[in-house]
């Protein structure tokens, strides 16, 4: 799990940036692959296209990181964070709300 670690750090230093805000609640999320180009875009899934992935079978939503990721985008606020994941498995995905850069400048004291 720690190379995965590693690999999702670096991943979210690289791609972060690229999800943007949007009025719906949903992850952005890439399948991983050891070598993934630097301008690959980001995939966006609501809850319901992750539910549909385990139906076909892509992911496991019995798994604890399945589950965490679909709790992740179920209770997030899209309008101040924004949910980014890395899928290596059916049973491996890692993901993590983040705060917006502009939610970030409101929230400083003046």
């Amino acid at each position: 799990m720690e190379r995965e670690r590693k690999a999702f750090q670096v991943f979210l230093s690289l791609h972060q940036h690229k999800a943007v805000p949007i009025d719906e609640p949903v992850a952005y999320l890439q399948f991983y692959d050891e070598c993934m180009p630097s301008d690959m875009q980001l995939i966006k899934f609501t809850r319901d296209d992750i539910l549909d992935l385990g139906k076909r079978g892509r992911l496991d939503l019995e798994c604890e990181l399945v589950r965490v990721l679909l709790q992740q985008v179920s209770t997030y606020d899209c309008s101040t964070q924004r949910v980014i994941g890395l899928i290596f498995n059916k049973n491996t995905v890692l993901s993590d709300v983040l705060i917006m850069p502009d939610a970030l400048v409101a929230c400083e004291p003046a």
